[in-house]
C-alpha cells in the first residue's frame, strides 16, 4: 500500500510538470527515447536511449557509434532468452539496464509510458504480461535515470514463473562490465522484485570519453580530423585512402578523366561524335552532319540543301548569262546576242562600223552602175529611111540593129548585128553623113555626162571614208576599228566604175593585157628597194592608168567596129 501511494504520488507530483508520452511497442519490439541530457554510464555518455517490450531500456549514441544499434541487429531487449550474461558476451548486450529482463508481451491493458526533461528521464511497463501465461499473470514495473549516472527501479506488480528473468545492468559485456542484481531461471515462481538504484560517480568529463565534445578537449583537432576522413576520404589529401578516393570521384565525374576509368570508351565515343558527328557512321547525326557537310562543299549536292535555289540559279548563269535578266553579266551578254543578231542594234555594237561601211559601200555601188546603165548606149537605133536610085525599085532599105537591154551591163559591150541590105547606090550621100554626125553627137553628150557623174561619185565616197573615219575614232575595240579602217581605206581609194569595166571586160579577154611592165628600164634587185612604200605606190598608181588605158583601146574598138579583134 505504502509502494502504490509513492508511485501515485510520483505520478501527481514529479510527474506534473513534464508530459506523460503514451507509446505503442508490438511483441519483441521498441521504441527509441531521445535523452535531454546526457547520461554517464559506464564510463560512456549517451544522448539515446532504447526501450523495449521486454523490461530493458539500452542505450545508443549515434554520433560515436557506441552501443547497440536496434535498427541494425538484434540488441539484449529483443533477445529474451538469454541467461547468465556472463555467457553473453556479445554487442548485442551491451549497455543497457535491465528493471525485468524477461519474455513480456503486451495485452489490452498494457501501457508503454516515457516522461522526461533535462533533469531526468522515466520508463514504465503498465499491465504487462508474462508471454505463455496467455494473459492472466500481469506486471507492472519501471526505471528513472539521471544526469549523474544515477538510477532507480521500482516494482508494483511481479507475477512470473515460465521464463528466464535478468535483473542488473551491463556496460561493454566483452569487458566484464555488468551488474547482476537477480537472476531466475524458467518455471521459476517470482512474484516479489526488491527496488534497487545504481549510484554513478557524477558527470563524466565529456573529453575523456568523446574527443569531439567539445573543441577545447585535449585531441579534438586529431578526432575531427579522423572523424572527417572516416564520413569522407576526400576530406584532406592527407586522409587514408585520398587517392582511390580523388580518382573515383573524378571517374564519377568524367569517365574521360582516364583510360582506366570504368566507361571510358562510351565516354570518349561519345565526346569525340560531340565535337565532331562525322567521326564515325555510328555517331549519333552523322547522316545530318554528312549531309550539311556536302551542301557545304557544294549547295548543288541536293536540291535539300540551304542555298541550293541560289546555288543552281548562279550555275546556270555561268554557263548562260541570258538565263535570266537578274543573271550577273544578262545586260552585256544580250548586248553581245543582239549585236551578234543584227550589228545594227546599237553604235556600240563591235561590227556597226563596219556594217555601216559595206551599206554606204554597197549603196554607192548600186548608184554608180544605175548612173553607168543611164550612160550606156541603150537606146535603140533610129530606123532611118535612105531612098535609093534604081529604075526598078523605089522602095526605101531598112537599116535594123537590136537595142541592148537596159538592166544589164554585159549587154552594153555586146556587138551589134548589123544587117547589110543589098548594095545600092546612095541617092544623097549628105544624108548618112548628117546622120552620122548626129549620132557622134550624142555619144559625145553621154561621155560628158559620164565625166561629171563620175567625178560626183567619187567626191561622195571621200566624204563618205572621212564619216567612216569618225566610226573608226568610236570602235569599241582594235579588231573593230581595223575592220573600219580597212573599209576607210576602200572607200577613199575607190574608182568609180572600174567594177562594172572589170565585168564587161573580163568576159571577152583576159583581166590583164600581157605585157612587160619594165620593159625599157631595170629596177636594181635589191632588199631594200623591194620594201620601198614609194615604189609600191608607183606600181599601184601605173596599174590604175593600165586599166585605163585599156578603156580607152575600148573605146576606140567600139568606134572602129572590131570588137574584140
Amino acid at each position: 500500500m505504502k509502494k502504490l501511494i509513492l508511485i501515485i504520488s510520483l505520478c501527481v507530483g514529479v510527474f506534473a510538470t513534464p508530459p506523460i508520452i503514451q507509446h505503442t511497442i508490438s511483441d519483441d519490439g521498441f521504441t527509441v527515447i531521445p535523452l535531454q541530457f546526457g547520461f554517464p554510464f559506464y564510463g560512456k555518455t549517451f544522448t539515446h536511449s532504447v526501450m523495449y517490450d521486454n523490461g530493458v531500456v539500452g542505450f545508443f549514441d549515434p554520433v560515436a557509434n557506441l552501443g547497440c544499434n536496434p535498427a541494425i541487429q538484434f540488441c539484449g531487449g529483443q533477445n529474451w532468452s538469454s541467461v547468465n550474461p556472463s555467457t553473453n558476451t556479445g554487442p548485442a548486450f551491451n549497455y543497457m539496464i535491465a528493471p525485468l529482463f524477461a519474455d513480456l508481451a503486451p495485452n489490452s491493458q498494457t501501457r508503454y509510458l516515457t516522461q522526461g526533461d533535462n533533469t531526468f528521464q522515466r520508463y514504465m511497463w503498465e499491465n504487462i504480461h508474462e508471454y505463455y501465461s496467455g494473459g492472466s499473470r500481469l506486471n507492472t514495473f519501471g526505471l528513472e535515470i539521471f544526469p549523474s549516472g544515477d538510477a532507480n527501479t521500482y516494482y508494483q506488480n511481479v507475477n512470473m514463473m515460465s521464463s528466464n528473468i535478468f535483473i542488473g545492468s551491463i556496460g561493454n559485456a566483452s569487458q566484464g562490465e555488468w551488474d547482476k542484481k537477480a537472476y531466475y531461471p524458467a518455471n521459476t515462481v517470482v512474484n516479489h522484485v526488491d527496488d534497487w538504484s545504481i549510484i554513478g560517480s557524477g558527470p563524466i568529463d565529456p573529453c575523456l570519453t568523446d574527443p569531439l565534445s567539445s573543441i577545447s578537449c585535449p585531441g579534438y583537432s586529431t578526432a575531427y580530423m579522423a572523424q572527417q576522413c572516416t564520413i569522407n576520404p576526400l576530406y584532406d589529401s592527407s586522409c587514408p585512402g585520398y587517392p582511390q578516393a580523388y580518382y573515383n570521384q573524378q571517374c564519377t565525374l568524367s569517365a574521360l578523366y582516364d583510360s582506366g576509368c570504368p566507361g571510358y570508351n562510351e565516354a570518349y565515343f561519345y565526346y569525340v561524335c560531340t565535337d565532331n558527328p562525322l567521326y564515325d557512321i555510328g555517331c549519333p547525326g552523322y547522316a545530318t552532319a554528312y549531309f550539311n557537310q556536302q551542301c557545304s562543299i557544294n549547295p548543288l549536292y541536293s536540291t535539300d540543301c540551304s542555298g541550293y535555289a541560289e546555288a543552281y540559279f548562279l550555275l546556270q548563269c555561268s554557263l548562260n548569262p541570258l538565263y535570266a535578266n537578274t543573271c550577273p553579266g544578262y545586260e552585256v551578254a544580250y548586248h553581245a546576242q543582239q549585236c551578234e543578231l543584227n550589228p545594227l542594234y546599237a553604235t556600240d555594237c563591235p561590227l556597226y562600223a563596219v556594217t555601216i561601211a559595206k551599206q554606204v559601200i554597197a549603196t554607192n555601188s548600186s548608184s554608180v552602175a544605175a548612173e553607168t546603165t543611164a550612160i550606156s548606149p541603150t537606146e535603140p537605133v533610129t530606123v532611118v529611111t535612105v531612098p535609093t536610085v534604081s529604075s526598078a525599085e523605089t522602095n526605101p532599105v531598112t537599116i535594123a540593129t537590136t537595142p541592148p537591154s537596159t538592166t544589164s551591163v554585159s549587154s552594153v559591150t555586146s556587138p551589134i548585128s548589123v544587117v547589110n541590105p543589098p548594095k545600092v547606090t546612095l541617092m544623097e550621100p549628105k544624108v548618112e553623113s548628117k546622120v552620122e554626125n548626129k549620132v557622134e553627137a550624142k555619144k559625145e553628150d553621154k561621155k560628158d555626162t559620164k565625166a561629171v557623174n563620175v567625178a560626183k561619185v567619187k567626191e561622195e565616197m571621200i566624204n563618205k571614208g572621212k564619216t567612216l573615219a569618225d566610226d573608226m575614232s568610236k570602235a569599241a575595240t582594235l579588231e573593230a576599228q581595223q575592220q573600219v579602217q580597212s573599209q576607210v581605206l576602200g572607200a577613199m581609194g575607190y574608182v568609180a566604175g572600174v567594177d562594172t569595166y572589170y565585168k564587161s571586160l573580163y568576159s571577152v579577154q583576159p583581166f590583164y593585157i600581157q605585157e612587160q611592165v619594165y620593159k625599157y628600164s631595170k629596177i636594181q634587185d635589191s632588199k631594200m628597194g623591194k620594201r620601198n612604200n614609194f615604189a609600191q605606190q608607183l606600181l599601184h598608181q601605173k596599174m590604175i592608168d593600165s586599166q585605163y588605158r585599156i578603156n580607152d583601146l575600148k573605146s576606140q574598138s567600139y568606134k572602129g567596129g572590131n570588137y574584140g579583134n
